[in-house]
């Protein structure tokens, strides 16, 4: 009866992290400066102030969205699950799961075009 259990516990810590990334990067607006150990590097990311400032905030305010629709989106789901059978539930979760997992890589391939978009391949704005 209560199968739904496990896959909340993966999806929701997931979405949460993912809004307090966000919360950090574009709203607090860390980190300020270029450095090799937080934020997001990518080889055009780090090629000036410029373009590390533009890839942390939008960034940061990709994967708060993406958060944010992961949040809901587990929550509306796992509790329609919750009334289900075992099975339909352990197939919801497994999804659930997964998408929360694999949701991660939505903001970084856009912030990747927007940085292709607004820098040229050695950072200067287009």
């Amino acid at each position: 009866m209560l199968t739904w259990i496990p896959s909340l516990g993966v999806s929701l810590p997931l979405s949460i992290i993912y809004i307090v990334w966000g919360l950090i990067s574009y709203v607090a607006k860390v980190p300020k400066n270029i450095n090799y150990w937080a934020g997001y590097r990518t080889r055009l990311a780090l090629k000036n102030p410029d373009t590390w400032r533009f890839a942390n905030d939008y960034f940061g305010k990709g994967i708060l969205y993406t958060g944010i629709i992961s949040l809901v989106g587990s929550l509306v789901v796992l509790f329609m699950a919750m009334t289900s059978d075992s099975i339909a539930v352990q197939t919801g979760g497994f999804w659930v799961c997964f998408i929360c997992i694999i949701i991660i890589f939505i903001p970084i391939i856009l912030t990747e075009s927007a940085l292709r978009k607004k820098f040229d391949k050695n950072g200067e704005r287009k």
